[in-house]
């Protein structure tokens, strides 16, 4: 009878311990959760520009190595775009900060509904964008900076008529990979000197470092 009771007693402890860890396994993995769930909003934000919700800078410059690695392996033609708005000072100069935020993230929308879903648009700075067209030649590369200069120039952005053109403008200036550069540095370089270039032609237009080049 001693030893029955004592087996019932080990028994019940024995199940009583099968339920607590049940109960710790449950509340451990309710905690790994939502671990992971922080952890995922931690790297999004560490990508994201806080201003339009973009990519950042950071992003942008690790997804250009992995595209430049990508094309070593399988070789294609992709372009990188930097464009910046005209003028930008004279906007906020004329119409406050506030004003130029609100302008920074109403463009940041027209772009995103004017690229491929494949393609990577990012906040580069102040009032600079990047642009990773994927699978991209020069030709559509340069069509599709045109249509982006076109559209934005006709968008009934606030306070867009007090700008010098009468319209609120971005200048493009474009690079392509592997003729306008092998190395996210040389390409960087190139997109930003065609950049300048469009700005130095009267700003409101695109230029490629090829066309630069070959001139």
């Amino acid at each position: 009878e001693r030893f029955n009771g004592m087996a019932a007693q080990i028994q019940g402890y024995t199940g009583g311990l099968r339920r607590l860890v049940e109960e710790r396994t449950e509340e451990l993995e309710s905690v790994n959760q939502r671990l992971r769930s922080a952890n995922t909003e931690l790297e999004r934000l560490a990508q994201t520009d806080p201003l339009t919700g973009l990519y950042n800078r950071r992003y942008f410059l690790e997804q250009l190595d992995v595209e430049i690695k990508r094309a070593g392996r399988n070789p294609h033609s992709f372009c990188l775009l930097i464009l910046d708005v005209d003028h930008f000072k004279n906007y906020n100069d004329q119409n406050g900060h506030p004003a130029g935020d609100a302008l920074l993230q109403h463009l940041a929308a027209v772009l995103e509904s004017n690229l491929r879903t494949t393609d990577i648009l990012c906040r580069y700075g102040g009032e600079e964008f990047a642009v990773l067209l994927l699978d991209t030649e020069l030709e559509e590369g340069n069509n599709t900076a045109n249509k982006i200069r076109e559209v934005i120039s006709i968008q009934p952005f606030d306070h867009a008529e007090k700008q010098p053109q009468g319209c609120l403008s971005v200048s493009i200036g474009i690079a392509a990979h592997p003729f306008d550069g092998e190395n996210s540095e040389e390409l960087i370089d190139h997109a930003d000197q065609a950049l300048y270039q469009s700005k130095a032609r009267g700003r409101n237009c695109v230029t490629s470092w090829t066309e630069m080049s070959v001139a």
